[in-house]
């Protein structure tokens, strides 16, 4: 409704009603509304096998949404369970692989982070946009090291060192995606010690100061943070899975 006031310069001698009502048509909101069918999401990749060998089984998930809000209530299950490597341990196939399931050999990989001290924990990402995947490691002092791959997978030095604030090795969780759409892989970090959730963006391989993103998404000690591009617009967003199988969606709305 839009609405309008005139007043009465004597109080009470004029006719008629000192306000006016029109009604107004708007577009429809996105999300939220009780009109907004819920529907699933695509399937998440499948989780790793559970066995190599001799039948197992891998897991997949999708989430139920309104609109752009995260909600229950879709038809059918949210969790997928398929078989996958049926083949009998002792097979043919098992003891001998097609030939050749490898054809190179690189002597050229950099020894990153050979100098820490700590725990070291390896990260793994295109982070350079080149359709190779990278190296990263990080050690417990909060160190960072990256090395570029070449196509041939030769790694000869690492190409970048710095600090990323706001991603520990022991007490958090490290994860990729990418953030801004940019086909360069981004780091997610949890801090559950200080209950830090920091998203650092990738400028060709390497990692400025700033953070593209500080919250405190999915910083209890049983959460585990999902990234993937849950809507299909080239810009990862968060799912946080918690110990009671209940999950909470952040949409990624970065925009440059």
């Amino acid at each position: 409704m839009k609405l309008r006031y005139r007043t009465c310069p004597t109080s009470w001698k004029c006719d008629g009603n000192s306000m006016q009502a029109h009604a107004c048509l708007l577009p429809a909101c996105q999300g939220g509304s009780s009109h907004t069918a819920v529907v699933w999401t695509d399937w998440a990749p499948w989780s790793t096998c559970t066995h190599t060998c001799d039948s197992g089984y891998q897991v997949r998930y999708r989430s139920c949404k309104r609109g752009d809000s995260f909600t229950s209530g879709c038809p059918g299950n949210r969790q997928d369970i398929g078989s996958c490597n049926t083949h009998s341990c002792s097979s043919n196939y098992a003891m001998n692989p097609p030939s050749p399931m490898f054809s190179f050999e690189s002597k050229s990989v950099a020894h990153l982070c050979s100098g820490a001290n700590s725990d070291v924990a390896f990260i793994f990402g295109d982070f350079n946009g080149d359709r190779n995947v990278d190296v990263m490691c990080g050690n417990q002092d909060g160190d960072f090291e990256i090395g570029l791959a070449t196509s041939r997978g030769e790694i000869n030095t690492a190409t970048w060192r710095g600090r990323l604030d706001g991603c520990v090795v022991q007490s958090g969780q490290i994860a990729v995606g990418d953030f801004n759409g940019d086909a360069m892989s981004d780091i997610v970090c949890v801090d559950r010690v200080k209950k830090k959730t920091t998203v650092r963006l990738s400028n060709n391989g390497q990692f400025p100061t700033g953070e593209g993103y500080f919250g405190s998404f999915c910083t209890d000690e049983s959460d585990w943070l999902i990234p993937l591009d849950i809507d299909a617009d080239n810009k990862w967003d968060l799912i946080c899975s918690h110990s009671n199988r209940d999950s909470d969606l952040l949409m990624n709305t970065f925009s440059l």
